[in-house]
């Protein structure tokens, strides 16, 4: 028979080795670039630019994961949507972003003139709430421990 003990010290090392690898993963998030129509006097287009705010999260903010599945097995930790606005007067468009929770309550909200300078803001913003979530989980962890020497 081997050893229980020595059983429970591997799995209490791989549990611990487990733990930050979890941490260590990056926020999921659902991206719809959907939105926004225009008329011109031959033909009215609309625009989803979900592959360009794709294009520069992957380049610009590696450490999240995306989806476009809102349904999907992995939740969304946060939701980013888009919309394009095209000004008829001057011959621009204006980018309108918004990041929401995953109880859509809105994060953050921005207006742009480039769908990539949008979603660098909205990258951003995401970056610090999803480090202000870790910090925060990881202090009510170790308070809400068993294993803290700090306490008696």
């Amino acid at each position: 028979m081997r050893n229980p003990r020595g059983l429970f010290l591997v799995f209490v090392v791989l549990s611990a080795l487990a733990v930050p690898a979890l941490w260590a993963q990056g926020a999921v998030v659902y991206i719809s670039g959907e939105g926004g129509t225009y008329s011109t006097s031959h033909s009215v287009a609309t625009h989803n630019e979900t592959m360009e705010m794709a294009r520069t999260l992957l380049k610009s903010c590696p450490e999240v994961s995306l989806t476009v599945d809102k349904a999907s097995a992995a939740k969304p930790d946060y939701l980013m949507l888009l919309n394009r606005q095209e000004e008829h007067y001057f011959g621009g468009a204006v980018s309108q972003v918004m990041v929401l929770r995953p109880d859509e309550s809105v994060m953050f909200a921005s207006k742009e003139g480039t769908v990539s300078r949008a979603t660098k803001d909205a990258c951003k913003a995401i970056m610090s709430d999803w480090k202000d979530r870790r910090r925060t989980a990881r202090s009510t962890d170790r308070e809400n421990s068993n294993w803290n020497i700090t306490k008696p």
